[in-house]
């Protein structure tokens, strides 16, 4: 029914009417919220066979539903409120395990200018796609070939690529600079180079290509080093918290299938999105069993530390906390976050957080910059502040954040709410790749 809903509300929009669009979503988003209060209603049914069905069915509708399922509420049983907690959890792994999976594109058969090709990939991605070529004479825009392409729900990477060997082209990740967000930015390809789709490795949201490989003997002049240069870029709608890569989680033989070893045993890469990074560049050191090999296979799995959707926790009519005070917490998903102190300083207010996940990540203290992404707010009756200073750190059980707000001399205790959002599920994603034959430089 909820489908029927939805189609027949976007069967009266035609194309060109945004309006028409926007009311079609509006009623989709009424429709799904409808058919959740009715499952809620149903966990609340006198046969447990109802309750488990109706619970189910909640599970099945998707990460959708996330934004119009309630939380356990004063009027809701305690078993609604266990089984809303369960069904939010899930919806909550599905949101994050979606975001390791590639974007898919869908393009008919036909032949299409490049812009417009370009253009239908930026918008079913969601990843920003920039047409950086030279420019004509008198700043004419650069050449826009017709191509032939079709997709049926490629993934992103392999569509870009077929796109671009298509016109010729080739591409840059440009990481964040300034006001200037990440972008994939299309340029011309050298006359050397090699068609994308050649040489790279596809998992998911990730591509995986060697760019660069030389044979070098060691400072201590003992061993000989084949330094293979991988280059690992992601959809920029993806902003992993960290990727890494273990010398453990790396393997390799040359053509003569004899195992090597990497360089440094305890060796790890590793980077983060957080700053504006779209790719990542490793140089990974292999000791030649001898000097006659011809070519490498590598093998490696890189972990990608990815964030499920916000949550908020909301602490309400907030005064002083004193030392020794029970400590305000809240727990939502894998997430709790705890309120650890709300005093008032000179002229600010100083909040200091502690969120903790149920299976705490390494990469989550090693990379806890990751905190800038989520916000906190305080809100005096009507009045939104955002906090004029921020900081972070590194705590054994998980990150602390300690943010300042402007005070006002009309601020009362007890009319004061912070609000501070973080994903709700923290988990760690791995991607294999494989190169079956790197040649090595003669």
């Amino acid at each position: 029914m909820l489908a029927l809903a939805i189609a027949a509300a976007l069967i009266a929009c035609t194309i060109g009417t945004p309006t028409c669009w926007a009311a079609a979503s509006d009623e989709a988003t009424t429709a799904l919220a409808r058919k959740v209060a009715e499952l809620i209603g149903q966990l609340d049914a006198p046969r447990l066979a109802d309750r488990d069905a109706a619970e189910k069915v909640l599970m099945a509708l998707g990460p959708e539903a996330l934004d119009v399922l309630p939380r356990g509420e004063a009027k809701h049983s305690a078993e609604v409120k266990q089984r809303l907690a369960r069904v939010r959890r899930q919806l909550e792994l599905a949101f994050a395990k979606s975001a390791a999976k590639a974007s898919l594109i869908t393009l008919a058969d036909a032949e299409r200018p490049l812009s417009e090709v370009l253009a239908a990939i930026a918008k079913q991605s969601g990843n920003p796609l920039v047409d950086g070529r030279k420019r004509g004479p008198e700043g004419k825009p650069p050449a826009d070939p017709r191509i032939r392409v079709a997709f049926d729900k490629t993934p992103f990477w392999p569509a870009l690529d077929a796109t671009l060997d298509a016109a010729g082209a080739s591409l840059e990740v440009r990481d964040a600079q300034g006001d200037d967000p990440l972008r994939l930015v299309v340029v011309e390809r050298g006359e050397t180079a090699k068609p994308r789709a050649s040489d790279a490795v596809y998992r998911g949201p990730l591509r995986f290509a060697v760019v660069g490989a030389d044979v070098k003997r060691a400072a201590d002049d003992a061993e000989t080093l084949a330094r293979i240069v991988l280059k690992a870029a992601w959809e920029p709608r993806l902003k992993p918290i960290a990727l890494s890569l273990a010398a453990k989680d790396l393997s390799a033989v040359d053509d003569q299938q004899r195992p090597l070893r990497i360089a440094s045993a305890e060796a790890q890469w590793a980077t983060s999105s957080l700053g504006g990074q779209g790719a990542m560049r490793l140089t990974l050191p292999f000791v030649l069993a001898r000097g006659d090999a011809k070519s490498l296979a590598v093998r490696g799995r890189m972990a990608a530390l990815l964030a499920g959707a916000n949550v908020a926790f909301r602490f309400e009519r907030l005064s002083e906390t004193r030392p020794g005070a029970a400590v305000a917490s809240q727990k939502m998903g894998d997430a709790t976050v705890r309120l650890e102190s709300f005093r008032r300083v000179g002229g600010r207010w100083l909040a200091r957080v502690r969120v903790i996940y149920d299976n705490p990540q390494e990469a989550v203290q090693s990379h806890y910059d990751w905190l800038y992404e989520s916000r906190a707010t305080l809100t005096a009756v009507t009045e939104q502040r955002k906090p004029v200073e921020y900081d972070s750190q590194a705590a054994e059980d998980g990150v602390i954040a300690t943010y300042a707000f402007a005070a006002e001399d009309a601020d009362k205790p007890g009319e004061l709410t912070l609000v501070y959002s973080t994903p709700a599920v923290i988990m760690t994603v791995p991607f294999e790749f494989e190169f079956a034959d790197i040649a090595l430089p003669r």
